[in-house]
């Protein structure tokens, strides 16, 4: 049984997604990687309730193209904040 989650920071990863940019990172992680999945979560489910799909197909893109890129945004900001400090940390480190 897992009883622990570990994630290892892969820094060196990160600094060839850096290069990438942030752009790539929330189109491709965000709004296609979340938004799109959980849209066509929502597609097939509503599809499955036999509901209307018009209004909902509709409504149901444009929220999650927005959550989408919000989503990347965030996870983009947060690993680079993550990504300076541990960099500061090093260069204190490496100080003394």
């Amino acid at each position: 049984m897992i009883t622990h989650f570990s994630w290892k920071w892969n820094e060196k990863r990160w600094e060839a997604v850096r290069k990438r940019g942030e752009i790539r990172w929330v189109l491709f992680r965000g709004v296609l990687g979340y938004g799109g999945t959980l849209f066509l979560f929502n597609l097939l489910f509503d599809i499955a309730d036999h509901k209307q799909l018009w209004p909902s197909t509709a409504f149901g893109a444009v929220f999650w193209i927005i959550a989408g890129a919000f989503f990347g945004d965030w996870t983009w900001n947060s690993s680079e904040r993550r990504f300076l400090r541990d960099r500061a940390r090093r260069a204190v480190a490496n100080d003394r």
